[in-house]
């Protein structure tokens, strides 16, 4: 008998398609750059230890994943992440929505520019065009405001990073396996840019036999030009200040932006249990609660 397609082995999963594994599903939230506030955070830890094994992952995408979730009390936990706003309108949304951008933007005062609402129009143009929803499941986007939390350690199909030109903030589109070209775009455009990549993606793939599934192995047979003239867009040379990498003291520990603040942690091998993810919501929340008025 063949299990539902929902819940076979070897995909990238998501949270109404989960994936069968040794210890049950595995359900994966994809937050995509969004902050978790300490009560959101704290509801996903009851969520781990009710509906699941008590384990939490965080991906190498920045996502989270909930392990050893049981079948019967799947259709429960989605609700509660309904409620959380934490559950896409379906699985072919959902199976695209693979953002990674820093959770902080909006308040890093060292950010060339906030990439949230960026981010959000990005999300909506991956849901609402069904040409998009052919993308691997596995394929990419990477959307860095520079900051204090870079990003160019964190591997992506397609990214884009801010940087100052001559006539201000501009985002370096750049693809994954070839580094000498990009496309220079202005912010309002990276929706409408990672969507020409993404379908010119689909139609080279297709027009060299095999289709790749990641855009790596496209750019290193053809070029990144090619793809990007695909596109409709021109290749140039990229700027020297692009994929600044993070260190540990970037993001551990307790760090204050003004009158907000965020909690940083690095869980070996991106594992913690659903106790540890909320003591780290309640240090969090302690944090809010001693910062300064405005």
């Amino acid at each position: 008998m063949n299990a539902p397609a929902s819940l076979r082995k070897g995909w990238c999963p998501g949270a109404l398609a989960p994936m069968r594994t040794g210890d049950g599903l595995l359900v994966r939230l994809r937050v995509s750059g969004r902050p978790l506030s300490p009560d959101r955070a704290e509801a996903i830890a009851d969520c781990a230890a009710r509906f699941g094994n008590g384990v939490i992952e965080i991906s190498s995408r920045a996502n989270i994943q909930l392990r050893g979730v049981r079948e019967a009390g799947l259709p429960d936990l989605q609700r509660r992440l309904r409620e959380l706003r934490l559950l896409d309108a379906d699985a072919a949304a959902e199976a695209v929505r693979n953002i990674v951008a820093s959770p902080i933007a909006d308040i890093d005062p060292r950010a060339i520019v906030d990439v949230a609402p960026i981010v959000a129009a990005l999300e909506a143009r991956l849901g609402a065009d069904s040409s998009l929803h052919r993308l691997p499941a596995k394929f990419g986007f990477l959307i860095d405001g520079g900051g204090a939390l870079p990003l160019g350690d964190v591997e992506a199909d397609i990214r884009f990073e801010a940087f100052r030109g001559e006539d201000g903030c501009c985002f370096a589109a750049a693809l994954a396996g070839d580094g000498d070209s990009i496309s220079v775009c202005a912010p309002q455009d990276v929706p409408g840019v990672a969507a020409a990549l993404a379908l010119a993606f689909l139609r080279e793939g297709r027009a060299g036999g095999d289709a790749p599934r990641r855009m790596r192995s496209l750019t290193v047979a053809r070029g990144a030009a090619p793809v990007l003239r695909a596109a409709g867009l021109t290749p140039a040379a990229p700027p020297s200040s692009l994929r600044r990498r993070a260190a540990h003291r970037d993001f551990l520990g307790i760090r204050a932006f003004g009158d907000l603040f965020c909690v940083g942690a690095a869980p070996p091998l991106g594992r913690m249990t659903a106790e540890d993810f909320r003591v780290l919501a309640r240090a969090a929340r302690r944090c809010c609660r001693r910062r300064r008025p405005r």
